[in-house]
């Protein structure tokens, strides 16, 4: 029988063992680190979308804009607007206003108000009625 020494202890992991390991867990921290890049990289395309739709409607606002100043020095939209939504007139130009009239004209002359000459109650009467006397 072979005697065994003591001192010597078999290995808890060989080295083939604990390369396979190390390249696993060097595995795993690329794959969470790199999927973190990933997410961002994600959200930063959807900003990107994002901004992109703002740039398009601050281009067709800036357009409308550009469109509008070009029309304004133009004396047909000045005058345009002015005799259609502020209701100026030119210096010369007789103004018509029209009237509106619910119901037809009477040409009978409105009656005279009659003015009835009754004397007030007296407050002591208005009290009594108040109260429920009366």
């Amino acid at each position: 029988m072979a005697k065994s020494n003591p001192l010597f202890q078999r290995q808890l992991l060989s080295t083939r063992q604990m390369l396979t390991a190390i390249a696993v867990l060097a595995c795993l921290a690329y794959i969470i680190l790199y999927s973190g890049r990933v997410v961002a990289g994600v959200r930063a395309q959807r900003k990107l979308v994002e901004l992109q739709k703002t740039v398009a409607e601050r281009e067709a606002f800036r357009q409308e804009v550009e469109t509008l100043l070009e029309h304004v020095d133009d004396p047909a939209v000045i005058d345009a607007y002015a005799r259609e939504e502020r209701n100026w007139v030119k210096p010369g130009d007789q103004p018509v206003a029209p009237i509106i009239r619910d119901a037809p004209i009477d040409p009978q002359p409105a009656p005279e108000p009659r003015i009835q000459q009754t004397r007030p109650e007296p407050n002591w009467r208005l009290w009594w009625k108040l109260l429920g006397y009366e």
